[in-house]
């Protein structure tokens, strides 16, 4: 009797350690952690991740993985006074966290507090001052509060870290974009041709005044082909900026009424950023006695390291007869100024920046044509540009007749 008496107390009390020990196992702060984390990442159920997070933090109260976390939940949940709570206790032991800055940067910019998402993450990079998160996010913020200056200084040290940062290059050609200045612009190109042609001459100045809302130019186009035709363009461009990452380009130009440019040329074009890449599409009208022509383009940029890369094709329908071209072209970004470039293409088809800008209707509408090219633009004393350019291409002008033509160009801009 005592015997079993003995055993049945053995197995109570081994029945009770091993039960003790499973509901320890399950409802420990780490394992509460584990699942309020799969809660968030998995099942995006905010709710069911707090109520785990809730009873971990009961458990160990000390634990400040189980903070960030719970924090972190209720800011997915949108309670952000809670989740403020947290962080800041969170913060108290850890203060370099990366994680837990990074959240707390997201939910004061998620809540309009700009400035003090910027001064969190001023604290970020004292204890990170290479970080490119920290600084990319510090110049993004700055631009959407129209600090352009200020971003510029923090997108500089940013590519001081990596210069190949895709991001950071591209907020450098949107503040390029922005910042309020003027330019008067000098390009003059001389093209010469194995047959047909003499060689022509071809002149551009122009005016751009850039403002935080987009850019205006004013532009006259002079063209001699040195066979008795010249004459001038006057053109009216315009980027309009709709929102950080949308953007327009339109035009109108009109001719002096001599046989060099179409009588009237109109351009409109829309560009969308869509993280590192932009799409564009638009549509050109052009026309010339006893002909019209509309061009319709597409076209797919992609930031690749400090390489812009851009494909377009074109579709022209003009009098009983169409044409498509396609072009592909590189910029690479060499130098902390966004306008030192060097950029080099190849295209082939009916495609009007294939040709030289100011050659007119007949190139537009050829029957097929070929063309290489390349600029090279340097930025001097920080306001003077300085372009070099050079194009070799080969055009159809009739069934019956092409030629070869050999570009060579400069170009000078000064902002003041």
């Amino acid at each position: 009797m005592f015997n079993i008496l003995r055993i049945s107390v053995f197995i109570a009390v081994m029945s009770l350690v091993t039960y003790s020990a499973q509901a320890q196992n399950v409802n420990s702060a780490d394992d509460l952690l584990k699942m309020g984390g799969s809660a968030i990442r998995n099942d995006k159920d905010y709710p069911k991740a707090i109520t785990l997070l809730r009873k971990a933090y009961s458990l160990s109260p000390d634990y400040t993985d189980v903070k960030i976390l719970l924090g972190r939940a209720y800011q997915l949940n949108k309670q952000a006074d809670s989740a403020r709570h947290f962080f800041k206790d969170a913060r108290l032991k850890e203060p370099a966290n990366p994680d837990l800055l990074n959240y707390m940067i997201g939910l004061e910019y998620e809540a309009g507090n700009v400035e003090r998402s910027i001064t969190y993450i001023d604290s970020a990079l004292v204890y990170h001052p290479r970080s490119e998160d920290f600084l990319l996010k510090k110049a993004s913020m700055l631009y959407d509060q129209k600090q352009y200056t200020e971003s510029q200084v923090v997108l500089k040290n940013l590519m001081a870290v990596n210069a190949n940062n895709e991001k950071a290059t591209r907020l450098k050609n949107q503040l390029n974009q922005v910042i309020s200045s003027n330019k008067i612009s000098l390009y003059y190109d001389y093209s010469h041709f194995d047959k047909l042609f003499k060689p022509w001459h071809s002149l551009s100045v122009s005016y751009q005044r850039t403002t935080p809302v987009g850019s205006v130019i004013g532009r006259i186009n002079y063209a001699n082909r040195s066979n008795g035709l010249a004459g001038y363009q006057y053109e009216v461009e315009s980027y309009p900026l709709f929102t950080k990452s949308f953007y327009g380009n339109f035009s109108a130009a009109l001719s002096s009424g001599d046989p060099v440019f179409p009588e009237f040329t109109a351009k409109a074009a829309l560009f969308k950023a869509l993280g590192s890449y932009e799409v564009e599409g638009g549509v050109r009208y052009l026309t010339a006695p006893e002909q019209k022509v509309f061009i319709y383009n597409a076209g797919l940029s992609k930031y690749v390291s400090n390489f812009l890369l851009n494909f377009k094709a074109y579709l022209s329908d003009f009098d009983a007869a169409s044409g498509q071209g396609y072009q592909l072209s590189a910029r690479y970004y060499y130098g902390e100024n966004a306008d030192d470039i060097f950029i080099f293409g190849a295209g082939t088809g009916v495609a009007p920046d294939l040709t030289n800008k100011n050659l007119g209707i007949a190139n537009v509408t050829n029957l097929s044509g070929r063309r290489a090219f390349t600029e090279y633009r340097r930025v001097i004393g920080g306001r003077n540009i300085l372009s070099l350019m050079a194009s070799l291409g080969y055009d159809e002008y009739t069934t019956t007749k092409s030629a070869n033509q050999y570009t060579v160009g400069f170009g000078y801009q000064r902002k003041f």
